[in-house]
């Protein structure tokens, strides 16, 4: 794989200028730390220390051993706070509270998911296709990385107007948020995993005539599942982050709020509504955590397994 980018920076002279400086630096240093002189007074105490030092050593290991003891003591013991103040909160959580929480969560699940539908369904195609292309690997990749490190909250505003203009709920146009910042994950993901399929196979199937729909769903598809896995993983995790911007949007001096964890999240944040913002931090986190154990394992499973081009 080429980029012209990436020649540049390598022929850049700034770049061995710099390289040439901290060498420099690490060199200074290293030769100011070997070569420093000592003072008479340093090499006496090294003299006596030699003479008493296996009781030094033991003195040492005995003190070390107690400030590890009582640093470990002092971790368990903020650890412990830190609990019972978490539980605490969460026990001045209503039942009703909970409930609430539960659906908005569910809520905000189904937003992400949106999102990650969204995003496959145009970055497949496209990075399949500059994938396969080293020409178009060298001109899409860097206009892909600059539009990816763009801060998609920037974009809010104008996303937002032309929502509005189009009637279009914020319930609805937070997946649209949503999809701005997390579906470079993906399309990165599949361009580097169509740079990754073997040259043979690629010719066995142009050898057996494959037509274009069968290349993209019987060669394509299949190769760069495994990619495809992690770059929803890493999307899905964007979102989750998303929502919380996303949700609740302030847009030309109103909030415009959509029902969501991610809204409650905010919300009681800014109202200081600590057992709330714990009850709906705790649902959000069991609920990537079972999505990682009951959806994600098992597809990283099939991946490594079934469309392992390795094996």
């Amino acid at each position: 794989m080429e980029s012209w980018f990436l020649d540049l920076l390598r022929h850049s002279h700034i770049l061995r200028w710099f390289g040439l400086i901290g060498a420099s630096v690490r060199q200074a240093f290293h030769r100011f730390a070997v070569q420093a002189p000592r003072a008479p007074e340093a090499r006496v105490a090294d003299n006596a220390a030699s003479s008493h030092g296996s009781e030094d050593t033991q003195k040492h290991g005995a003190a070390g051993i107690l400030i590890s003891r009582l640093a470990f003591v002092l971790l368990a013991a903020g650890l412990a706070v830190a609990l019972f103040q978490v539980v605490r909160l969460l026990a001045s959580v209503s039942s009703a509270e909970w409930v609430h929480l539960v659906q908005s969560d569910l809520l905000t699940l189904a937003r992400v998911t949106a999102a990650l539908l969204l995003g496959t369904v145009w970055t497949v195609p496209l990075g399949i296709r500059i994938g396969l292309s080293p020409r178009l690997s060298r001109i899409m990749q860097p206009v892909v990385q600059v539009a990816a490190s763009f801060p998609a909250p920037m974009l809010f505003p104008a996303v937002i107007l032309i929502l509005t203009s189009l009637n279009i709920t914020i319930g609805v146009g937070s997946i649209v948020l949503m999809l701005l910042g997390t579906q470079w994950y993906i399309l990165f993901n599949v361009i580097a995993g169509a740079q990754a399929i073997p040259s043979d196979l690629k010719e066995a199937a142009a050898n057996y005539h494959f037509t274009p729909r069968q290349r993209f769903w019987s060669l394509y598809v299949p190769a760069v599942f495994p990619y495809l896995v992690t770059g929803w993983v890493t999307a899905a995790g964007g979102a989750w982050n998303a929502s919380i911007v996303a949700e609740t949007v302030t847009f030309r001096g109103s909030t415009l709020t959509a029902r969501g964890i991610g809204a409650v999240i905010s919300q009681a944040a800014f109202s200081a509504r600590f057992g709330e913002l714990s009850g709906a931090i705790l649902i959000m986190a069991l609920t990537v955590v079972l999505i990682n154990r009951f959806v994600w394992r098992p597809l990283y499973a099939v991946a490594s397994t079934r469309y392992n081009l390795s094996k």
